[in-house]
């Protein structure tokens, strides 16, 4: 999706007395998934670094043009200060040529005139591939999720680029929106827009979404053969958690289409995930 970006405060942009240079680093391990893409392209635009960066299925593949001094200092980071669910088993970092005759946009999906750094869309290559599980709720989202001030006030399928469901939305590499189970739920304007804004927790998150725009969860009532729905959005929890107190069972159904199974009983709560 292309979009443009924002203006970011450079940090560091060399000596001012060398030339620049092209590199391409390819990335290995849990790579996909995890705010990785994100994370370089905060990197690059901290140091002034111009490129690309992308899902390659098995590996993230980054090419970017600066000075060495500068191109050492992005390597450093990318590699020690990766997001917190990511996984580097290793990285191949290899010098690009010079030559006009080849033009960065062909290594990097950018044209000659084209400046600064960006996520570009991603293509299939052969290879091991490591996914990410589906992460549990962060404390920022948990914060978020009982605020009555936020728009995403008990949403269900909260997340952002450190936490939500990842390997159970996925129908297909490399990891983007259109691939998973949330191609189905276009984003609204305000969660597309936190999508492309580099300074957001939920910058290229691909499940992104909120009570506008998102998954719904309903409550249905089963009588005999037929399903009568009883209440959706938020008052599906109060409604939801009086049948399990009250020891009636219950099945979800999460956006990554896992039905679970839940009942309550005096001293826990057991809960058994079902057959896709």
């Amino acid at each position: 999706m292309g979009e443009p970006t924002c203006s970011r405060k450079v940090e560091w942009t060399g000596t001012g007395m060398e030339k620049t240079e092209r590199r391409q680093i390819r990335v290995y391990g849990i790579v996909q998934g995890v705010g990785f893409r994100p994370a370089v392209d905060r990197h690059a635009h901290a140091l002034g670094i111009r490129g690309t960066v992308a899902n390659r299925g098995s590996f993230v593949e980054i090419n970017a043009e600066g000075v060495p001094s500068v191109l050492d200092e992005f390597e450093r980071r990318v590699k020690e200060q990766p997001p917190e669910r990511a996984v580097i088993l290793k990285m191949d970092v290899k010098l690009l040529e010079q030559s006009p005759a080849a033009g960065f946009g062909d290594i990097a999906g950018q044209s000659q005139e084209s400046d600064g750094f960006r996520i570009v869309e991603s293509e299939k290559t052969s290879g091991e591939i490591f996914i990410s599980p589906d992460i549990a709720i962060c404390d920022t989202c948990k914060a978020e999720l009982f605020d009555k001030n936020s728009r995403r006030y008990l949403h269900p399928f909260i997340n952002c680029t450190c936490c939500g469901p990842r390997f159970s939305l996925l129908e297909a590499l490399p990891y983007d929106r259109e691939r998973t189970s949330m191609k189905k739920f276009p984003m609204c304007p305000q969660c597309r827009r936190e999508y492309f804004d580099p300074k957001s927790r939920f910058y290229d998150a691909q499940p992104v979404c909120c009570n506008d725009c998102g998954p719904q969860v309903y409550l249905i009532e089963r009588a005999g053969e037929t399903d009568r729905r009883i209440c959706a959005g938020r008052n599906h929890c109060c409604e939801g958690n009086w049948r399990l107190s009250s020891r009636m069972q219950c099945s979800r159904r999460g956006c990554g289409d896992a039905p679970q199974k839940a009942e309550e009983t005096a001293d826990e709560t057991i809960c058994r995930h079902g057959e896709r």
